[in-house]
């Protein structure tokens, strides 16, 4: 994605994708909950994990710059620097407010 020829200017940049993945996933989990509450059963919601996971792949291939041995001298900012870690961090915190979803709706038998 982003080497040492080509590396990120903005912010915009590298959370564009990793944000638009887990918009994509919030978006899938939000119907799959309104299913659920309703009563009905929604084995779809599965399905949220997958572009979670593709901006986690994203994630990680955008933090692999920092690796790169002549990362300081590419004059990337510190704003750039923390999106690039945050790019993990936002398909990571998605994964774990999924797994507390249904760790929650398991706790709430009398709803479903």
């Amino acid at each position: 994605m982003f080497t040492s020829d080509y590396p990120p200017t903005t912010i915009l940049d590298v959370l564009l994708w990793p944000g638009i993945w887990f918009a994509l996933a919030a978006v899938i989990c939000y119907f799959a909950y309104k299913f659920e509450w309703d009563g009905k059963k929604a084995p779809w919601k599965w399905a949220a994990l997958v572009p979670l996971l593709v901006g986690l792949i994203i994630g990680f291939s955008a933090v692999s710059l920092l690796r790169e041995p002549n990362y300081d001298g590419l004059g990337i900012g510190k704003k750039v620097t923390y999106a690039l870690w945050a790019s993990i961090a936002l398909p990571l915190l998605g994964i774990a407010g999924f797994a507390f979803w249904q760790y929650w709706s398991k706790k709430q038998q009398d709803r479903y």
